[in-house]
């Protein structure tokens, strides 16, 4: 079977984010591989849980980040955390209109699961994860 989490940090207000976080993964029992999905800030306090929580790591066979905002520059001192949050495990699904900067008329040709290559201030903020664009607007 599969074990999945949907991490939802706002359920208890946005001031009560890493604590809804730390509870929800503390409690995980898993007996099989874990996959996550993390939208938004699930996927900055979830990388922030890991930071202190490693174990999880070799937990996770599958991680998807949606328009996360989570930073690779956290992890710079954890090497294996860093490698992994940019290992074929983990997928980044990125938004056609994420930044201000972006119009659709920059990225309304992209299909859901295409390539999404970053500059370099997204491949400075999220490293080597692969990127694929969402297809929406």
């Amino acid at each position: 079977g599969w074990n999945v989490v949907l991490l939802d940090p706002n359920a208890r207000g946005a001031y009560n984010g890493m604590d809804v976080t730390s509870k929800s993964l503390d409690h995980v029992a898993l007996k099989g591989p874990l996959y996550v999905l993390a939208h938004s800030a699930a996927g900055g306090y979830l990388v922030r849980y890991m930071m202190d929580n490693n174990s999880l790591v070799n937990q996770i066979s599958g991680l998807v980040f949606t328009d996360s905002t989570h930073n690779i520059q956290w992890t710079r001192e954890d090497l294996c955390l860093n490698d992994f949050l940019q290992s074929s495990i983990c997928l980044y699904i990125r938004n056609c209109a994420e930044r201000p900067t972006d119009t659709f008329a920059n990225h309304r040709d992209k299909k859901a699961g295409e390539v999404a290559e970053g500059d370099v201030h997204w491949c400075r903020r999220f490293g080597g994860i692969k990127t694929v664009w969402a297809g929406t607007i």
